[in-house]
């Protein structure tokens, strides 16, 4: 999205965490939303998207905790607003 890209050139560097890194807002779906959502916006049968859980990925990705975006928000970062707006702008780069 453009907010972020204004956010990410324009911080408050006295906002930023000592790290210099921060954790950008996301939505939280599950992989069986976000199978259907794909399926869905290229009208292909569903069988034509699959998954499977993978235990290393949810503990990096899929366990963060609201309050870790906290920062991110506060300086100007924002997600996609719902799942169809993501798989949307993920199709548009294609």
């Amino acid at each position: 999205m453009a907010e972020n890209w204004i956010a990410a050139l324009t911080p408050g560097t006295y906002e930023l965490p000592a790290s210099l890194a921060v954790a950008l807002p996301g939505l939280r779906v599950s992989m069986q939303d976000l199978a259907r959502a794909i399926v869905h916006h290229a009208d292909c049968p569903e069988n034509f998207v699959r998954y499977a859980p993978d235990a290393n990925l949810e503990a990096a990705f899929g366990n963060l905790r609201d309050h870790q975006f906290r920062c991110a928000t506060r300086l100007g970062f924002c997600d996609d607003g719902d799942l169809d707006r993501l798989v949307a702008s993920g199709f548009s780069t294609l």
